[in-house]
């Protein structure tokens, strides 16, 4: 894929100049994450989540909007993996994050309450089937 062979690229060169912790690494990170999540590279998406996350972490507020993102991105590769009960901590951290900033009734809210309902459900119905 072209996307990541510049995303990489770019990394390269923000490892090389940035500070370690810098959010713009972290956005790199994210976007080279998202690419792989397009590839239904779950695993990959993850670990580069994962590291956008830490940054995000250590960089940003903690009422930062940013880091709700990473937390649902995670959340579906997760669930992409079939971790559902690691998808539905994340994405509920998503909420978390959101509420910190934005009421409970604002759109951003509510998708993401019902993507971590649906999780929630499909976690239901695997368990269903597996006991």
């Amino acid at each position: 894929d072209e996307a990541l062979v510049h995303f990489k690229r770019a990394l390269q060169i923000e490892v090389q100049t940035l500070p370690k912790n810098h959010p713009e690494l972290a956005g790199t990170y994210h976007r080279i994450g998202g690419v792989y999540f397009r590839q239904n590279n779950y695993e990959k998406a993850l670990e580069y989540y994962d590291k956008t996350l830490e940054i995000e972490l250590a960089a940003l507020p903690d009422r930062h909007p940013t880091v709700a993102v990473t937390y649902h991105n995670r959340g579906t590769a997760l669930e992409g993996l079939g971790r559902l009960e690691e998808a539905v901590e994340s994405a509920e951290k998503a909420v978390e994050r959101l509420l910190k900033t934005l009421p409970k009734d604002h759109t951003q809210v509510r998708m993401n309450q019902a993507y971590v309902d649906r999780l929630k459900q499909k976690l239901w119905v695997k368990q269903l089937f597996t006991t």
